[in-house]
């Protein structure tokens, strides 16, 4: 079980670390080296599917919030 954690988190943070484009030549040539590509694009999409996922919830509670602010100043007026 330890081996697949860590090497879920090694995916895991190559992924991150692409996504900001922050990454050391090394460390890319190292995780080519060790990291196997289809995994790597599944790891991939699930992250992206997980932060649009992220930003249509915030953007949710926004627009909520906003909704309800304008009902209560309505009512005052």
């Amino acid at each position: 079980m330890y081996f697949l954690r860590d090497d879920m988190f090694r995916y895991l943070k190559a992924v991150l670390w692409s996504f900001l484009g922050l990454r050391e030549k090394h460390a890319f040539e190292a995780d080519q080296k060790k990291l196997k590509l289809i995994v790597l694009i599944a790891v991939g999409i699930l992250v992206c599917i997980v932060f649009i996922g992220v930003l249509i919830g915030v953007v949710q509670i926004v627009v909520s919030n906003q909704q309800q602010i304008l009902e209560s100043s309505e009512g005052r007026s």
